[in-house]
């Protein structure tokens, strides 16, 4: 019988890593993405990792937050996935002082295998001490952590260990970029995460020179040039040194200048990141959902502006009795507001964008009776490009006007859409060009600052997904929803269409 509890989907081509949580304000919901380049090393292309940060409680000492944590190296051979090493887990921080604080945790570490049988688990308790969490950056943060695994499966560690240290050795002047000012700090970070087998210590270590650029509404680039190897960390399979060079976007814009920040953000770098968190269960299935949006940098050309834009979603579904599967779709390219303005855009200028899509998408430890010896599952792929989407402002929610959150109850009847259409290029599903698909939105009513809406989405081609029909309950923080859809995913990774209720968390 399969564990409900499993850790969450992974992050493609932008992603992050709990090991370098420690370069954020921690105080706030975020969420952070990364994707490094591995070189110097023969088995290894590239690395993506996630970290979703909740706070659950707080007071002036104290903070209670959930993390959610993911993983996954990828092959030099044929860019085929490795693995998905996921750790969902509450963290207790304390406060001693302006130096020190105590550390508790407890949570779940999974990895399961991509298109390849096999998989290792074990609960994790622990603690330890560390600097304190502040909302102003420290020049030095640094933590130490430990305990053991509960509930091993065929994992050869009994107990592990962290350390986390950052230091922002050098501030550079202040720097403009348009209207946005930012930030830049040279700096040295070192991470290890160790699952260790009595006294034979297994760590996954990185450490070298980072630059950060924190933008002026709080949002950071982080660019990578460390050591990066794994030393026997199971969780980690095989054994390996490269040189990693990546980069990592933060999403720090405080939550309540998010919702209305479009009308008054600055032109310039970074301008606005953020994303949405999601957790449905049904009667036979669970997903996790992970969004991240990112307005790079603005660009004027011939006194227009173009905004340089990245998208990823990454969703795991986990299914009892049935095939575990996770996708990962990312687009990147420009988009730009043209003056269409009318009833269908609630008197605002539309976005039209230009860009590339790609998804792939795997089974998750299958089983060995469906794996060959030596041989991989084969997994979802489509690229579409180029695509071109046009879409309402309020399409992407947290733009949406922030008075409708009030505690007032009006009927709002507002609906928002999107309609795309791309070539596909190359894909393992045989559907024709071209592809494309139409979005819905409606908000129909607020009460007491609670907003009902219903959403729809119907594709052709390969567009991604098939379809949905979501109808839920939103506010500024978050919303309840049940959602019914189809990603269209190949037999061999899932079969039937999911319906799941759940929540969905505004980071």
């Amino acid at each position: 019988m399969k564990r409900r509890l499993r850790a969450a989907p992974l992050t493609m081509a932008l992603s992050v890593c709990a090991l370098s949580g420690l370069a954020e304000d921690q105080t706030e919901p975020g969420i952070q993405a990364m994707i490094g380049g591995l070189f110097l090393d023969d088995t290894h292309s590239y690395v993506a990792e996630s970290h979703v940060h909740l706070p659950l409680f707080r007071t002036e000492d104290f903070l209670l937050s959930y993390r959610q944590h993911e993983v996954t190296p990828v092959f030099r051979e044929h860019s085929q996935t490795q693995l998905l090493t996921t750790r969902n887990s509450v963290e207790a921080n304390l406060s001693l002082g302006e130096h020190l604080r105590l550390i508790a945790l407890g949570g779940y570490h999974r990895t399961a295998f991509q298109d390849r049988a096999g998989s290792l688990s074990a609960y994790e308790i622990g603690g330890g001490i560390g600097s304190p969490l502040r909302r102003e950056l420290p020049r030095l943060q640094w933590a130490v952590m430990a305990g053991g695994y509960v509930s091993p499966e065929r994992l050869d560690a009994d107990w592990w260990a962290e350390v986390h240290a950052s230091w922002r050795a050098y501030a550079f002047h202040e720097g403009q970029m348009l209207e946005t000012a930012f930030h830049p700090w040279l700096g040295l970070a070192a991470d290890v995460e160790s699952a260790n087998s009595g006294g034979r210590l297994q760590g996954l270590y990185r450490v070298g020179p980072i630059l950060e650029v924190e933008s002026a509404n709080g949002n950071r680039a982080t660019f990578r040039a460390q050591w990066y190897a794994n030393d026997g960390n199971p969780f980690y399979e095989k054994r390996f040194s490269a040189m990693l060079v990546g980069v990592e976007v933060s999403a720090s814009l405080d939550k309540d200048t998010l919702f209305d920040a479009r009308d008054r953000r600055p032109l310039g770098w970074l301008p606005l990141v953020w994303g949405e968190y999601d957790l449905g269960y049904g009667g036979d299935r669970s997903i996790q959902r992970t969004e991240l949006d990112a307005e790079i940098h603005d660009f004027t050309i011939a006194d227009h502006v173009i905004t340089a834009v990245l998208w990823y979603e990454s969703r795991q579904e986990m299914r009892t009795g049935d095939f575990d599967n996770v996708s990962y779709s990312i687009s990147f390219g420009g988009q730009t507001g043209i003056g269409l303005a009318s009833p269908l855009s609630q008197g605002k200028p539309l976005l039209l964008g230009l860009e590339y899509l790609h998804r792939s998408a795997h089974a998750l430890a299958p089983a060995v009776s469906r794996v060959p010896p030596g041989t991989v599952l084969p997994h979802d792929s489509l690229n579409l490009v180029p695509r071109v989407r046009l879409q309402t402002v309020g399409w992407d929610l947290p733009y949406r006007e922030p008075s409708i959150y009030q505690a007032k109850t009006e009927w709002l009847n507002v609906f928002d859409w999107r309609v795309t259409i791309g070539y596909d290029l190359h894909h393992s599903r045989d559907r024709s060009n071209p592809a494309g698909q139409l979005g819905l939105n409606w908000d129909a009513i607020t009460i007491q600052g609670c907003v009902l809406y219903i959403r729809g989405i119907g594709s052709i081609g390969n567009e991604t997904p098939d379809w949905l029909g979501e109808f839920g309950v939103r506010r500024r923080a978050g919303k309840v929803f049940l959602r019914y859809e189809s990603y269209g995913l190949e037999s061999q990774l899932a079969r039937g269409n999911t319906l799941v209720a759940g929540i969905g968390l505004h980071l």
